[in-house]
C-alpha cells in the first residue's frame, strides 16, 4: 500500500480550476496553528485521501472507493477532479 501515490503535478496541470478550489479548501481546513505547516504534497497518501474525500463530499461528488482496489484509488480521484473541473467550468 505504501507505493500508492497521487500524481499531484498531473492534477495541477490537467485540472487547474479544480486544483485551485481544492487547494483553497485544503488551506481552509488546515488553518489551525497545529496544521498550517502541513503541505498537501508532503502528506502520506492516506491523509491525502481523507482530504480528497472531504473535498469531494462537500462538492457533491461521490468518490466511491469502497469497492476499488487500493492501487485504483488515485485514478478515481483523478476522475473526480475531471468531473469537478467540468462543473466549475460550466458554472463560472
Amino acid at each position: 500500500m505504501s507505493n500508492v501515490t497521487l500524481n499531484i503535478e498531473f492534477l495541477q496541470k490537467e485540472f487547474p480550476k479544480t486544483w485551485k478550489d481544492f487547494n483553497d479548501f485544503h488551506q481552509q481546513i488546515s488553518s489551525s496553528k497545529q496544521l498550517s505547516h502541513i503541505v498537501f504534497a508532503d502528506m502520506p497518501f492516506d491523509w491525502q485521501l481523507g482530504v480528497c474525500l472531504h473535498y469531494f463530499e462537500d462538492s457533491g461528488i461521490d468518490l466511491d472507493i469502497s469497492n476499488a482496489g487500493y492501487a485504483f484509488i488515485p485514478g478515481l480521484i483523478a476522475e473526480a477532479f475531471k468531473i469537478q473541473e467540468n462543473n466549475i467550468s460550466h458554472y463560472s
